[in-house]
C-alpha cells in the first residue's frame, strides 16, 4: 500500500472515532468482534442462573442502530491493524455464582488498538564471485525484507555493508558502506547493490554480510544481521618458470641472447605492475645480489598466465672461464610465496681466444749483402673461443734467436678477429738483406688480445738468415812491358775477382798506383782508376791503363791496383 493510502485510511478512522465518541452514550454499537451484535439498552429480563454448561447469557429485547468497523477479508489489499469506535458495555457471560465478569466490559469512552508492527531482516546477500584473485573486484547486494506488519511510520532505516573476520556478522564489524531502506510494507523486500568492491590484498578466507538498522517499532531487533557470505582470496605466486641462452658454450665477448618466462602459478591473480630482472653471478644460485643485465616490466598475469621476456643482445665476458645467467620477477606485496622468484641457473662456458704465430718462412736463408727477399708469417687462434677484436702481426729482425717485441721492427700487418683454429697469412714481399756479413735471425710476433687465455706465446721461433758477402781482390796486375826504355810508353792492367760467397750489390773502383817500393797500398801515388761494376760471387772483371809512361829517369819501378772495399765486404784487408 502506498504512503498515500497508508495516510488516508487512519484520517477517516480517526474521523469515525470523532462521531462515536459524540454520540456513543445514547446510540447502541455492535461488540468490536466481526458480526456481533451489541445489547440494547432496554431492561433485561433476569432468568435463573445456571450451573450446567450451555447457559446462555440473557438476551436484549430490541436491537439498536450500530456503527460496524470489520477488518479486511482474506485476498483483500493489506491494511494497517484494525481499530474499534468505542461502544456501551455488552452483557458479560455470567459466572458459576451467576454474577457478571466485570473484566469483559470496556470503560466507556475507551479505544481497543490493535498492533502488527514491523520485522525488518536481511533476506539474502549475494556476493558476485566467492573465489576471488587477491585485489580483484567484485560486487555485492543484500535485499531486506519486512517480515512483519505494515509499517504506517516515516522514519527511514539503513542498510550496512559488512567485511568480518568470522563467520558471524555483527554491526561490529569492517563497515563498507550504507544505503538508505525506505519504510516497508509487510512482505515487501528491497534490494542494493555495491557495484564497486575490491578483495583483500591478502590470500585467506573472509566473510562479507549486511545489517539493517532497527526501527523503534520493531518487534524482533535481533534478527537484523544477515548470515555471512565465504569468499576465498587466492593470492598470486610469481616464479621464473624458464630461463633460457642462445649459446651456452661461447668465445670471450661473443654475442648471444637470453630470455624468461614468468608464471603466476599462485590461485590468484596479481594485480599490480612488477618487474623481471636479469642477472649474471659469479656462482650457481641467482640472486639479486648478483649483477643487473637489464630489465623487463611484466603486466599483471592471471592465474596460471605466462609471460615471456627476451634480452637479444648480450656479450659474453672477455676472460675465459665458467658463468652463470639468471633472472628473478620483483615479488608482489600480496604474494603467497615471496621466496621462489628467483631462476635456477644457466651455465655459460666462455673460451677464450689464444694467438699464435703458427709458422714463419723467409724466400732465402742465405743472402747476399743487401739482397731482396720476402718473409711471411701465419697467425692462428689456437684458443676455443674466437677472437672478437683486431690485432696486429709484427715482423722482427733480432740479433739472437729468441724473437721479442724489443728486436727491430720490419713492418706490421693487420689481423682480422679470427674463430677458433682458423688462420691467417700476411705476407711482406720486399725485405733486404743487411750490407753487414754475418748471421741474422728473423721473426714475427701477433700482439696479444685482452681477451687471450695465454699472452706469452705471442711470438714465434726465429729463422736464421746467413748473410753471404762480397770479397773484393785484385788479381794478376800485369804491365806491357816489363824493361821499358826511360820515358817509354806501356800499359797496366789489373783484374778484379769477388771472391766472397754473396755478391757486390754496389758499383766500386779499381785504382792504379805507381810505388816506391814492392808493398802497394792507397797511399802509393795513383796513376788512373776504373769503375767496377757489380760482381757475383767469384765473378772477376779485368781493367787496362793504356800508354803510361815510363820515368825518365832509370831506376826499378813497382806498380800494382787496389780497389775500393764495400760497405758489405767479408774482408776489407786484401783489397790492394
Amino acid at each position: 500500500m502506498s504512503r498515500i493510502a497508508k495516510l488516508g485510511f487512519p484520517l477517516a478512522l480517526c474521523l469515525v472515532t470523532v462521531a462515536l465518541f459524540t454520540c456513543g452514550k445514547d446510540s447502541p454499537t455492535r461488540s468490536s468482534r466481526p458480526g456481533a451484535t451489541a445489547p440494547q439498552t432496554a431492561p433485561k429480563v433476569a432468568t435463573p442462573p445456571q450451573s450446567r454448561a450451555g447457559a446462555t447469557a440473557p438476551q436484549t429485547t430490541a436491537t439498536a442502530p450500530q456503527t460496524t468497523a470489520t477488518k479486511s477479508q482474506a485476498g483483500a489489499s493489506k491494511s494497517p491493524a484494525t481499530a474499534t469506535a468505542p461502544q456501551t458495555a455488552p452483557a458479560a457471560a455470567d459466572k458459576a455464582d451467576g454474577t457478571e465478569s466485570p473484566e469483559a466490559v470496556p470503560k466507556p469512552g475507551q479505544v481497543i488498538q490493535q498492533t502488527n508492527a514491523p520485522d525488518y531482516v536481511i533476506e539474502s546477500v549475494v556476493a558476485s564471485e566467492t573465489s576471488l584473485s587477491a585485489g580483484q573486484r567484485f560486487s555485492m547486494s543484500a535485499t531486506v525484507k519486512n517480515q512483519g506488519g505494515d509499517y504506517s511510520g516515516f522514519t527511514l532505516s539503513t542498510l550496512r555493508f559488512y567485511q568480518s573476520t568470522d563467520a558471524t556478522i555483527s554491526t561490529s564489524d569492517t563497515e563498507l558502506d550504507t544505503r538508505p531502506i525506505l519504510p516497508l510494507d509487510a512482505a515487501e523486500t528491497r534490494e542494493w547493490r555495491l557495484p564497486v568492491l575490491y578483495a583483500p590484498t591478502t590470500a585467506g578466507t573472509y566473510y562479507y554480510g549486511a545489517c539493517v538498522d532497527p526501527l523503534e517499532e520493531e518487534t524482533d531487533k535481533l534478527n537484523n544481521c544477515s548470515e555471512a557470505v565465504t569468499l576465498s582470496v587466492g593470492g598470486p605466486d610469481l616464479v621464473v618458470d624458464s630461463l633460457a641462452v642462445s649459446e651456452t658454450s661461447l668465445s670471450a665477448g661473443q654475442r648471444f641472447s637470453m630470455s624468461a618466462t614468468v608464471k603466476n602459478q599462485g590461485a590468484g591473480a596479481s594485480i599490480d605492475l612488477t618487474t623481471l630482472r636479469f642477472y649474471s653471478s659469479k656462482d650457481a644460485t641467482i640472486s639479486t645480489d648478483d649483477t643487473e643485465l637489464d630489465t623487463r616490466p611484466i603486466l599483471p598475469l592471471d592465474a596460471a598466465e605466462t609471460r615471456e621476456w627476451s634480452l637479444p643482445v648480450l656479450y659474453a665476458p672477455t676472460t675465459a672461464g665458467t658463468y652463470y645467467y639468471g633472472a628473478c620477477v620483483d615479488p608482489l606485496e600480496e604474494e603467497t610465496d615471496k621466496l621462489n622468484n628467483c631462476s635456477e641457473a644457466v651455465t655459460l662456458s666462455v673460451g677464450g681466444p689464444d694467438l699464435v704465430v703458427d709458422s714463419l718462412a723467409v724466400s732465402e736463408t742465405s743472402l747476399s749483402a743487401g739482397q731482396r727477399f720476402s718473409m711471411s708469417a701465419t697467425v692462428k687462434n689456437q684458443g676455443a673461443g674466437a677472437s672478437i677484436d683486431l690485432t696486429t702481426v709484427r715482423f722482427y729482425r733480432s740479433r739472437d734467436a729468441t724473437i721479442s717485441t724489443d728486436d727491430t721492427e720490419l713492418d706490421t700487418r693487420p689481423i682480422l678477429p679470427l674463430d677458433p683454429a682458423e688462420t691467417r697469412e700476411w705476407r711482406l714481399p720486399v725485405l733486404y738483406a743487411p750490407t753487414t756479413a754475418g748471421t741474422y735471425y728473423y721473426g714475427a710476433c701477433v700482439d696479444p688480445l685482452e681477451e687471450e687465455t695465454d699472452k706469452l706465446n705471442n711470438c714465434s721461433e726465429a729463422v736464421t738468415v746467413s748473410l753471404k758477402v762480397a770479397d773484393l781482390v785484385v788479381e794478376r796486375p800485369t804491365v806491357s812491358d816489363v824493361s821499358p826504355t826511360a820515358g817509354g810508353r806501356f800499359s797496366l792492367s789489373a783484374t778484379v775477382r769477388n771472391q766472397g760467397g754473396g755478391a757486390t750489390t754496389e758499383w766500386t773502383r779499381l785504382r792504379f798506383y805507381q810505388s816506391d817500393d814492392a808493398t802497394i797500398s792507397t797511399s802509393d801515388s795513383e796513376i788512373g782508376t776504373w769503375a767496377i761494376s757489380p760482381l757475383e760471387a767469384s765473378a772477376s772483371l779485368e781493367r787496362t791503363l793504356r800508354s803510361l809512361r815510363t820515368p825518365s829517369d832509370g831506376g826499378t819501378y813497382y806498380y800494382g791496383a787496389c780497389v775500393d772495399p764495400l760497405s758489405a765486404e767479408g774482408d776489407t784487408g786484401n783489397n790492394c
